[in-house]
């Protein structure tokens, strides 16, 4: 029973996606978009997924270190491999336990970590995320005159300092063991959107949009929190119809808006797929010695 659920969890996951980008394209025909992505620059395409590589990297060293700070003990190199294919099954595996519950299963296999804990800083490590997006929004937010209070910037700037005290709060209160990482993490999840911001920019760039385009960068930043919302495969669907009524409410190209949104999925799913090599490869993680597994009986009840 629990199996079936989870396939018609992903089946609704595929409809509701199909679904959202059938309701674009019957406002934004495909062919403008194909037309506009025929006439980009493939360098600036280039320079885009080379900072969407940059992003990752500097994710990768997110987890590492907060992993590693709760006990874990890896080298990068092996998590490297874990993250690659937690990518890859994020996106195209998405039934059963997913990209995230994998990695947290192989912790509590393979170290002194707990599901609890491994899922735990996982969930923290989405977050901090969450929370360098609507951070990025808020400062580039100002410069956007179609935003609510747009004239009133230090607003913006109380939000920003409110909103950090809250995660702050939350990080101390809720996920307390990995306190002593939390600025570290935070301005490592800064870099990493930093750089996924600057990913988009080069797409604007390379489909020769030059103008409003901290709009653009505001309602990029809007539907990457969207997506990472579970109600579709891989955030594809959510982002670009929110992508479309953003770029709409604040009175920008929307065709431009749409075809940034699909070619940050396709260079997405481009590094997702090299993920395909270690699920085919299984590499082989190295389980604790005996005493640790039996501990590790006990330990999703930690």
């Amino acid at each position: 029973m629990v199996k079936y659920n989870k396939n018609l969890a992903t089946v609704l996951k595929i409809l509701f996606s199909g679904f959202l980008l059938f309701l674009l394209f019957t406002k934004v025909p495909l062919r403008d978009i194909w037309v506009l992505w025929a006439a980009s620059n493939p360098l600036w395409l280039v320079c885009a997924l080379l900072l969407f590589v940059v992003s990752k990297w500097i994710s990768l060293l997110r987890l590492h270190q907060l992993m590693n700070y709760i006990g874990l003990g890896w080298a990068l190199t092996k998590q490297a491999k874990l993250y690659l294919m937690g990518m890859f099954y994020n996106l195209f595996l998405p039934g059963g336990i997913g990209g995230d519950g994998y990695k947290a299963y192989i912790y509590q296999k393979t170290s002194e970590v707990s599901l609890k804990k491994g899922v735990s800083a996982l969930l923290l490590d989405r977050i901090s995320g969450v929370w360098a997006l609507a951070l990025w929004a808020l400062v580039l937010g100002i410069f956007v005159s179609g935003m609510p209070f747009s004239d009133q910037p230090l607003l913006y700037l109380i939000a920003g300092i409110l909103g950090t005290t809250a995660y702050g709060v939350l990080v101390y209160t809720a996920f307390n063991n990995t306190w002593g990482n939390f600025w570290r993490g935070s301005i490592l999840s800064l870099l990493v959107q930093g750089a996924q911001l600057l990913s988009a920019l080069f797409l604007l760039w390379s489909l020769d949009a030059t103008q409003d385009i901290s709009g653009y960068l505001v309602v990029f930043l809007i539907s990457s929190v969207a997506a990472v919302l579970p109600l579709t495969i891989g955030g594809m669907g959510s982002r670009e119809i929110t992508f479309y009524y953003g770029s709409q409410w604040l009175g920008l190209d929307q065709t431009i808006s749409l075809g940034v949104s699909l070619l940050f999925f396709g260079i997405t799913a481009l590094v997702s797929l090299t993920g395909i090599y270690f699920h085919i490869r299984k590499p082989s993680w190295e389980i604790s010695d005996p005493q640790t597994t039996r501990s590790n009986s006990d330990k999703t009840a930690d």
